[in-house]
């Protein structure tokens, strides 16, 4: 059965600025990416999806070295790209990055 798009999905900008984007709340964010400025409205992933990116970054984690640089591997998180010239974050099923001192700091 569809379900219908809640109403403020639907009345969302078409380009929006970094700063446009932290004044949202989390249940709108959740909901979007933004790539060169434009909003992308996502939609979430089927559970075979889900399964796949959750083995796949479980296998990543279990391959770090001990001995390596400090990386953590999540599922789900924001990534900013770049600020300029247009503000873009996408939500990638799977990250690597260098970890992050700062809990409250995107990668």
């Amino acid at each position: 059965m569809p379900v219908s798009s809640p109403r403020w999905l639907e009345e969302l900008p078409e380009n929006m600025t970094e700063s446009e984007c932290d004044d949202l709340s989390e249940e709108i964010s959740r909901s979007i990416e933004i790539v060169h400025g434009h909003v992308i409205k996502c939609e979430s992933a089927t559970p075979r999806h889900a399964r796949i990116a959750r083995r796949l970054a479980n296998a990543l984690e279990a391959a770090r070295s001990p001995a390596g640089p400090c990386l953590a591997v999540e599922t789900g998180v924001d990534v900013i790209l770049w600020r300029v010239p247009r503000f873009t974050f996408r939500r990638p099923d799977v990250t690597v990055y260098n970890c992050i001192d700062d809990p409250t700091q995107k990668p």
